[in-house]
This record gives structure tokens, C-alpha cells and sequence, in this order.
């Protein structure tokens, strides 16, 4: 995965019950043998967030890169 992502567009962390427009980056913070990690995610189409359509599913985030 590429370390680098677009900084000119929205980015926040993901949480459940938020709104998500198309292009906005999710954040999310990880722990990988003992270090946090934060992946950043780009939305691909408008949603509510659930557990659904959290950063993993496919048709709704596109992975674009790890920022540490």
C-alpha cells in the first residue's frame, strides 16, 4: 500500500452514525505488533456509517495508504 494520500481532501476517523460524502478520507487507527498504525480509506459513494459499510467493505472505501 502506498504512504502517501491526497491531503487537500476532508479526512476525519471513522465512527458509526456518520455521514460520509463521496472523495471525504476516513481514518482509522490500528495496532500492529505494538505500534499504531493509521490507514486512510477514500470514499467512494454517500453513506450513513454502520457496520455494514465500515473501511473494509470494497464498495464503499478504497484503500490509499497508511500514514504511520
Amino acid at each position: 500500500m502506498p504512504s502517501y494520500y491526497p491531503p487537500q481532501l476532508p479526512q476525519r476517523y471513522w465512527g458509526p452514525g456518520c455521514s460520509w460524502q463521496a472523495g471525504e478520507i476516513c481514518l482509522v487507527a490500528y495496532a500492529e505488533n505494538r505500534r499504531q498504525m493509521v490507514a486512510a480509506y477514500l470514499c467512494l459513494v454517500p453513506h450513513i456509517s454502520n457496520g455494514a459499510n465500515d473501511p473494509l467493505n470494497p464498495n464503499f472505501w478504497k484503500p490509499c495508504g497508511l500514514l504511520r
